[in-house]
């Protein structure tokens, strides 16, 4: 009930919520992902997904560059996510960063689990901010073709600067403390995109 004012203005369809739902699935598997392209296609169809969900909430999912942007940004927000929660998801006894990606580092579920850090693993934090960064530099790119009126979406490329760079100020050790902004980072990030007009 509390949706249905939102489904009857015909901008948000029963059937994009549920896909949304349905994609959230996911996060009951406590072993994650074996291939980082599942854990791409998760992420597309989570936080990508909910972006576009706002997009056409505000009225402004029509356009196609703006479309990509905000899938881009979802994408380097949810990889960020993961990376910020690891620690946290390690001491449930969850793994979600794709095994692939850090078997390739040399690494595995087994250093997050017991809450080890160390070169292979922080290799493997980098390579996925490394893929973020590249994703909002994407998203920046179209940035010409953008209505204002997008704003308060796109505006997550911005929280995912400082995530960026507070991940690299702790050497992507993803156990270290600090590794998020301070409280006051993210008004002062949304007022600053407010006022400027970019993300």
């Amino acid at each position: 009930e509390a949706l249905a004012p939102l489904l009857a203005t015909g901008r948000v369809t029963a059937a994009a919520l549920i896909a949304l739902a349905d994609a959230r699935e996911a996060d009951l598997n406590d072993d994650g992902f074996a291939r980082r392209d599942d854990f791409f296609a998760y992420l597309d169809a989570t936080s990508g997904a909910l972006n576009l969900l706002m997009l056409d909430v505000l009225g402004a999912g029509r356009d196609g560059a703006t479309r990509e942007a905000a899938r881009r940004i979802g994408r380097a927000f949810g990889i960020l996510g993961h990376l910020r929660a690891a620690a946290i998801n390690a001491s449930q006894g969850r793994v979600v960063l794709p095994r692939d990606l850090l078997d390739d580092h040399g690494t595995g579920p087994a250093e997050l689990l017991v809450g080890q850090p160390g070169p292979a693993l922080e290799d493997a934090a980098r390579e996925l901010g490394f893929i973020a960064a590249g994703e909002l530099a994407g998203a920046r790119g179209l940035a010409h073709d953008m209505r204002r009126v997008a704003l308060p979406v796109l505006v997550l490329a911005r929280f995912c600067d400082a995530y960026l760079a507070r991940l690299k100020r702790g050497g992507w050790n993803l156990f270290a403390p600090g590794i998020e902004p301070l409280p006051i980072t993210v008004p002062l990030l949304v007022v600053r995109a407010w006022m400027s007009g970019r993300y």
